[in-house]
This record gives structure tokens, sequence and C-alpha cells, in this order.
């Protein structure tokens, strides 16, 4: 992989990181995690591996199976200038 790969993937995953502290999801994350703490010791290192594992899955499951599914870059910016209306 080369260095413009790496970094690629980097900023997509601290994009996803900061997506996580966007005032929708955060007050619903401190639940969870608060939960996931009462549940077992060790439960928000749990959902933040089971976190980490999904953003990699869809990460790279998308690109790689999107076109399978017919799903290609006008199909995105079409649902996205759909979610703007």
């Amino acid at each position: 992989m080369t260095h413009k790969g790496l970094m690629e993937i980097a900023i997509a995953y601290f994009a996803g990181l900061l997506t996580l502290i966007n005032p929708c999801v955060l007050p619903v994350l401190l639940i969870v995690l608060a939960t996931a703490l009462q549940a077992k010791k060790w439960g928000p290192l749990a959902l933040a591996a089971g976190m980490n594992v999904m953003f990699i899955m869809l990460g790279i499951g998308i690109p790689a199976f999107g076109p399978a599914l017919g799903i290609n870059d006008q199909v995105v910016a079409h649902f996205f200038e759909l979610g703007q209306l």
C-alpha cells in the first residue's frame, strides 16, 4: 500500500471518529457506554472494539461490493441530494 493510501485510510478513520461526537450521537453514545459499563467491567472496551470493527467492515465492504450492488458515485450523490431537500 502506498503512503497516499495509508493517509486516506487514516483520514477516513478519524472522520468516522468525528461522527461519534456530533450533537445527535453524543448523548446516545454516553447512555450506551454507561449501560455497557454497568453490564460488565470490560463492556465499554467491547463496545468500542465492536464499533471499530463495524467501521472497518463498512469502509472496506461498501467500496468492494458496492459496484456489484449498483452503488456508484452517482447513486451516492443522488442519495445525499435527496437528504438535503
